[in-house]
């Protein structure tokens, strides 16, 4: 993915789509973006941030601003428990209140604090949705369904246990997409960024929660001037806005494709974790044998961006569970 000027893209129509009249708010997203394309090389050995499982905001402030620095620069940024916790989820709850990561989606199945126990249940009534089933998951961003209220700022893993075999997420930051995009024909972008540029089905489900029908642009703008996407690649029942919006979407995703040498790769292991910027990601098929333990992860949602304030020790209260479902 080359780097061209920014005095060479006609942006005009985007610019408008996204930021209004406010030219100088475009202009520092795309020079903050091409920076950040010529920094940051993603690989396939991505570096972990070792932590204890018994984080606190003020021991452990270095590393948790080093977190947070990450996802803001490249989307993602890893991290490594240096010892097994007992109460994995109460751990993992104390690690994302200290970031500020706290309420969460509440629009999905969650379980123990608020975080959401993803395995292979298939042939159960959670089983019919993709992230208990077993099977390979393409691209997407999370919660690209809710309603612009709820938007999913940020999504996190952390891995209980991993897959006999296979469960290796792949991730790319989604505003090199957009990026690419603008490079190759704005009006992907404009066309993609319309407030009706798609309509998803309404849903009502016991197991879940319900929604009526919503439509949505695909690309939008946030209040601190970063741009992020609602992406799937599912083809189903969404109604586009036009036919040239469709094509929009579809050269969106050949994009991701023809762009491998921005794409992260990384099997979890037990005690390991991602927390993103809820980038473009997906999930390669895995294989859980009987001799092995199954894959679970722990999935957190977020309206918000991680963040710290290093002035107290960090402990837990049931208090902070009254958002949590049984």
């Amino acid at each position: 993915m080359s780097s061209p000027s920014i005095n060479n893209i006609s942006s005009k129509q985007v610019c408008s789509r996204l930021f209004g009249d406010e030219r100088t708010r475009f202009d520092a997203w795309l020079a903050q973006t091409q920076d950040r394309l010529a920094a940051n090389s993603p690989t396939l050995a991505p570096s972990f941030i070792p932590l204890p499982s018994a984080v606190n905001t003020s021991g452990d402030s270095a590393s948790l601003t080093q977190l947070c620095t990450r996802v803001a620069q490249s989307g993602f940024a890893f991290y490594e428990w240096q010892d097994q916790a007992t109460d994995v989820a109460g751990a993992l709850n104390q690690l994302l209140q200290s970031l500020h990561l706290r309420g969460g989606d509440t629009g999905v199945i969650r379980d123990s604090h608020g975080l959401s126990l993803l395995q292979d249940l298939s042939g159960t009534a959670k089983g019919r949705f993709p992230p208990y089933q077993s099977k390979h998951m393409n691209w997407h961003t999370d919660g690209y369904y809710n309603d612009e209220s709820e938007t999913v700022r940020c999504f996190t893993l952390h891995c209980v246990e991993p897959a006999a075999k296979g469960g290796a997420i792949v991730l790319m930051d989604d505003a090199f997409l957009i990026y690419a995009l603008i490079q190759e024909d704005p009006e992907l972008v404009a066309l993609l960024s319309h407030p009706q540029a798609m309509t998803l089905p309404h849903n009502t489900d016991k197991e879940g929660h319900d929604r009526p029908d919503r439509t949505l642009p695909m690309i939008m703008a946030n209040a601190d001037n970063t741009i992020s996407m609602r992406f799937t690649t599912r083809s189903q029942n969404i109604s586009w806005r036009n036919n040239e919006t469709y094509a929009a979407a579809q050269r969106a995703a050949q994009l991701i494709l023809e762009h491998p040498d921005r794409h992260t790769r990384v099997r979890l292991e037990k005690g390991q974790g991602v927390i993103t910027r809820n980038i473009l990601h997906a999930r390669e098929q895995f294989l859980d044998t009987p001799e092995n333990p199954k894959r679970q992860m722990l999935r957190g949602r977020f309206n918000n961006l991680p963040r710290i304030t290093a002035h107290k020790k960090l402990t837990h209260s049931p208090a902070d569970d009254t958002h949590a479902t049984p």
